[in-house]
């Protein structure tokens, strides 16, 4: 800011002459006679406007011209010099976008909901962003925004596919069929991947990795059932090769998992085995920790016991757990991991750094050129100042070739006979005056 000023006294009031002091003291400077020795200012004059002005140079005469010496300004690109104040202004706004990219809204019940207007107070919550990855399923769905809001976005993952090296047995492409709901309309779908995500008024669904899931249903000894539903294996682990076969075993577990209606919670873990089937383990804890049951399934093959001590057939409830419940798995597939994110200040980030990137190129690729030259029939002297980003003696040099190299002519002097004797002084005579 204490810059702005002298940067736009100085385009729009350029110094057009300077002292005749510059021209031949300055650093950068150069003398040349132009055309015949005898031409007069007004020619050559003539031919240096032609000759700047084929180069892209505006030629202006300054305050104080005459008819045998002649003040030019030649420059060009002044106009650059106030790109600095968009490269600034940008700073200034990727500084706001990262202000409101990290906004998050104001809180229940704060002092911004009493003494704002309601429109204002809108207006900041519309703003506020969020980041956060949300494991689904195939087939499950979720919502955007706390349950009750208004128009709210529900999210449905349709599948998840995913291709795998068979040498290296690591994914090579993944995506999943992405479809969004509002006002219960099918709003928008998509095909989503790493790099090819799906916005909808302002949210973004990323494809950012994939996980494990496992869809169970639980009855209790009488044979109700008290959960249904897929449940996202987010702990991945892979064991310690075994040292007799040498066999990796990986495990994809999740904890706490919510018993709904009972105060209770359970731990699942699949674990694949050598002959490709799942092995799923659960384990139930009551509200002070304590395990209340336990049991396995090979799924697609047989039940484990509730002591793990042998392999016994299903029935059509599924397996039989240690307190007498059942557990029937019912699929063991992988799942999509989704980074929702709303980011106010990322569709305004990108125009900024944009016009940022715009004015750093203006600023370094077309530096202001500023010549001052004075005239005296052939006789030619010009001057500049020194700049930091181009060499102007390099290019003042050039010029000067390009018309013909021709040096300054130097006046003669008249030197005085050494043998010549000085005349003698007159006295006056002084008469004195009564």
């Amino acid at each position: 800011l204490n810059r702005a000023p002298g940067i736009w006294h100085k385009f729009r009031h350029m110094q057009r002459r300077r002292a005749d002091g510059f021209y031949e003291n300055s650093p950068v400077r150069v003398g040349l006679t132009v055309g015949e020795a005898d031409a007069p200012t007004g020619v050559t004059e003539a031919r240096l406007r032609g000759f700047f002005a084929k180069r892209g140079f505006r030629v202006e005469t300054a305050p104080g011209s005459t008819d045998a010496k002649t003040y030019l300004y030649i420059h060009k690109f002044g106009w650059s010099a106030l790109s600095t104040f968009v490269f600034h202004t940008c700073l200034i706004g990727v500084m706001l976008c990262a202000v409101l990219t990290g906004w998050g809204g104001f809180g229940q019940g704060s002092m911004a909901e009493r003494i704002l207007p309601a429109p204002v107070y809108n207006y900041f919550q519309d703003l506020a962003g969020f980041s956060y990855d949300q494991p689904l399923p195939n087939g499950e769905q979720g919502v955007v925004y706390p349950m009750g809001t208004p128009h709210n976005i529900i999210y449905r993952a349709v599948k998840f596919t995913m291709t795998v090296d068979p040498q290296r047995f690591t994914p090579t492409d993944f995506y999943t069929d992405l479809q969004l709901y509002q006002d219960g309309k099918l709003v928008a779908q998509k095909r989503i991947r790493v790099n090819d995500p799906l916005t909808y008024q302002g949210v973004t669904f990323h494809q950012a990795s994939f996980m494990m899931a496992t869809s169970i249903q639980l009855r209790d000894d009488k044979g109700n059932v008290i959960y249904s539903g897929a449940i996202p294996l987010t702990d991945h682990r892979t064991t310690a090769p075994d040292p007799n076969s040498g066999n990796v075993y990986q495990t994809n577990s999740v904890s706490d998992v919510p018993i709904p209606n009972y105060d209770e919670t359970m731990n699942l873990a699949a674990t694949r085995l050598d002959n490709g089937s799942w092995l799923v383990g659960v384990r139930g804890f009551d509200s002070a920790g304590k395990p209340i049951f336990q049991g396995a399934s090979n799924f697609g093959f047989t039940c484990v016991t509730p002591d793990g001590a042998q392999f016994v057939a299903g029935t059509d409830y599924g397996c039989k757990l240690s307190n007498g419940w059942w557990m029937r798995i019912n699929d063991v597939s992988r799942g999509t991991v989704l980074l929702i994110t709303k980011d106010a200040g990322s569709p305004l980030l990108w125009p900024i750094l944009a016009l940022l990137v715009l004015s750093m190129w203006i600023t370094f690729g077309f530096p202001p050129r500023r010549y001052w030259a004075r005239i005296e029939g052939s006789q030619v002297r010009m001057a500049a100042l020194k700049e930091h980003f181009v060499n102007q003696q390099r290019e003042l040099d050039a010029y000067t070739r390009a018309f013909g190299n021709r040096p300054l002519i130097v006046a003669p002097t008249v030197t005085p006979d050494a043998d010549a004797k000085p005349a003698p002084k007159r006295r006056e005579k002084q008469t004195a005056t009564a």
